[in-house]
């Protein structure tokens, strides 16, 4: 079971460094669940049975916790943009009211000439 997941999560390294480049190496957190994925994946494949290793399994629990934060941190945020799009679009009619709006008022100026 731990060689499944270490294989997953060596797999997802080498998939968001394709996909994000270096930028996922700037990140201090992915750089460090990187580092502690292939430890453990070498201790795996060397057979080390060392009190290390329990350590390092707790550790990649942090990249975990550190997912769920970023995840709940971009929900909050993308209720916030929800609520001040709300608030802006209160103010601002959409765009039918404004289209039958201007209609209404081309109706009601003389100088446009009245073909329909």
């Amino acid at each position: 079971m731990n060689f499944i997941l270490l294989t997953f999560f060596c797999t997802e390294i080498v998939l968001k460094l394709f996909a994000y480049g270096f930028k996922f190496v700037a990140e201090f957190i992915n750089t460090f669940d990187s580092i502690i994925v292939i430890v453990s994946y070498v201790f795996l494949i060397l057979d080390l049975r060392l009190p290390i290793l329990g350590l390092l399994r707790t550790l990649r629990l942090l990249k975990v916790i550190a997912t769920m934060k970023k995840i709940q941190d971009a929900k909050r945020e993308r209720k916030e943009q929800i609520k001040k799009q709300k608030k802006e679009s209160e103010s601002v009619p959409c765009y039918i009211e404004r289209v039958l709006e201007f209609m209404e008022k081309q109706a009601k100026n003389s100088l446009v000439p009245k073909i329909l």
